[in-house]
């Protein structure tokens, strides 16, 4: 199993919104015989990658696959049946998929075929490398990363505005790599204008580019931007405030679609799942303070992102990675509990966060 879960993170970032899933084949003594995984959405399925090459398994052969083979015709057909097409004796599933179209079913057509079926091994380290699938599955909602390089004392820039570059080369690595793993890069307005960034990838060999998305209250044309110059380019403008048919027309002209909610809807919980209706399962920000203090008392967050140099800018100016919360009281506080950190070898430290489940 474990060597599944390795297999199934050499596709870490490129198998949304399908799940990443590896699989291995071994003989009755336990000698691996095929591997797998799923490389990509809409390539075939970890067990079809790794039974490719076995017209029929060898007697007592044993396959284990981090996530439930799916018994549902989708893009494919349905895994199940070919493990019963190959005869394989016995499958051993790290966990369950969340997805009602397949959860149990699949273990249930094996066992109906008379393939002995064991669930829950390493389910704990099966579950965490589809944190993104099992969210976006079962709540909607996209699964948000926050990303920040900042100082000791949480800055963003010095009070003129001045950012480049807080972090090091490295750390912007890290960071362009960790956008090419997620489907949507949000910032606000204020960030757009202030800093034209590019919002893409620029590390890497043929890297994912992730679908640019920015949000404010009311929509406006920059043709000067980044933003607008890549026609060509898919791109997102959610709104609360409806924009005119004639802007409607420029950004269209632009590739962006502007998203605003029905009278009524909530702005930030309608948006993100109306970008998950349309593929984007994962979304990291960089926004300014404003932007991700919304999402933070939205409680919309999945994961912390922090890139901290060893620097301090001090004063009261300076703006901060998060923007203001509205606290009343340190009862109010939103908690977050640490879930890796690292020296990078050339001197930031790099802090991964997620929302303490009280």
């Amino acid at each position: 199993m474990e060597k599944a879960i390795s297999l199934s993170l050499k596709s870490f970032g490129k198998t949304q919104p399908n799940p990443l899933v590896g699989a291995v084949l071994v003989d009755d003594s336990g000698e691996i015989i095929a591997t797998g995984y799923h490389k990509k959405a809409g390539a075939a399925h970890a067990e079809v990658d790794c039974l490719k090459d076995c017209p029929i398994a060898p007697e007592n052969s044993t396959l284990f696959v981090t996530l439930e083979p799916c018994n549902h015709t989708g893009r494919t057909p349905p895994c199940t049946q070919l493990l019963i097409d190959k005869k394989i004796s016995k499958v051993i599933i790290g966990t369950l998929d969340p997805n009602p179209l397949v959860s149990g079913k699949g273990v249930e057509r094996l066992k109906e075929a008379g393939i002995a079926v064991e669930v829950g091994i390493l389910e704990t380290e099966c579950r965490e490398i589809n944190q993104i699938y099992n969210h976006h599955i079962t709540t909607g909602l996209p699964f948000i990363t926050i990303k920040a390089g900042i100082t000791l004392d949480g800055r963003i820039a010095l009070a003129s505005g001045e950012s480049k570059w807080i972090t090091n080369e490295e750390s912007r690595e890290v960071s362009h790599h960790i956008r090419s793993q997620r489907q949507g890069i949000l910032i606000g307005k204020k960030t757009l204008i202030k800093d034209n960034p590019q919002l893409n990838v620029r590390h890497g060999e043929n890297p994912t580019q992730p679908v640019p998305i920015v949000i404010s209250n009311q929509v406006e044309v920059f043709p000067k931007l980044e933003f607008f110059k890549d026609k060509n380019r898919k791109k997102f403008w959610l709104a609360k405030e409806a924009p005119t048919s004639e802007i409607i027309e420029k950004l269209l002209e632009s590739s962006i679609e502007v998203l605003t909610p029905p009278v009524g809807q909530d702005f930030l919980e309608w948006g993100m799942k109306e970008l998950c209706k349309k593929g984007i399962v994962s979304i990291l920000i960089e926004g300014g303070g404003v932007t991700i203090a919304e999402f933070v008392k939205a409680k919309l967050v999945n994961e912390m992102l922090l890139f901290m140099a060893p620097k301090l800018i001090g004063g009261t100016e300076a703006p901060s990675f998060c923007g203001d919360l509205s606290l009343e009281s340190l009862a109010q506080t939103p908690n977050f509990e640490f879930v890796h950190s690292e020296i990078l070898p050339a001197g930031d430290l790099m802090l991964i966060l997620k929302p303490k489940v009280v």
